[in-house]
């Protein structure tokens, strides 16, 4: 049984019979299909990567920040601590002269090599600690105790930073960190110190 297609007309160029006839696709065809494909492929790959690259970065300042909030914290926590030079025993007064270099020590909070140190006594239970915070040039933050004992407390730290001002008994913590593609970003706070 031969079926006979009517001759109806799609655009006026091609007959039904003459469209079942073609088979598969010209080189110019084939051409404009990859062309688009390609197209369309790096689109969507560019919007991913880009989209990805955004979340690297986020992922990294958020990292950051966490430090740096974490840095803050403990060395505010600690430095509010701080004890007046009355009530500090022999012995930590001669700890807190070795420490901070100056012998008698002369005020409770010392801050040492260019902005970047801070030391100073707290009370912890009934034994007395000298505390030292501290930039090691490495990229974080150092803390001891009795001048021993070097334990990060912080990592991706650029900058570190204490002023003290001694009239108004108020101390500045800066700190500045970044990692890889995350743009520095800084943190500040201010402590008063009551006790001193």
């Amino acid at each position: 049984m031969n079926y006979k297609f009517p001759k109806l007309y799609l655009t006026g160029l091609f007959t039904f019979k003459e469209l079942f006839k073609k088979k598969g696709f010209t080189l110019v065809e084939t051409m404009v299909a990859t062309i688009i494909f390609a197209l369309i492929t790096t689109i969507i790959l560019w919007i991913y990567t880009h989209g990805y690259f955004n979340y690297l970065t986020n992922n990294q300042k958020i990292e950051v920040q966490e430090n740096l909030r974490i840095a803050l914290n403990q060395i505010s926590k600690e430095v509010r601590q701080a004890l007046p030079l009355g009530s500090m025993d022999e012995k930590t007064k001669s700890n807190l002269a070795l420490v901070s270099g100056e012998n008698p020590p002369t005020k409770p909070i010392y801050v040492k090599e260019n902005d970047k140190k801070i030391v100073f006594v707290m009370a912890d239970g009934n034994e007395q600690k000298v505390i030292c915070y501290y930039d090691d040039g490495h990229n974080e933050i150092q803390r001891s105790v009795n001048g021993s004992g070097n334990n990060p407390i912080a990592s991706y730290i650029t900058r570190l930073k204490f002023q003290y001002d001694e009239n108004s008994n108020i101390i500045t913590i800066t700190v500045k960190g970044e990692k890889l593609n995350s743009g520095e970003i800084c943190n500040r706070t201010k402590i008063y110190l009551r006790a001193l």
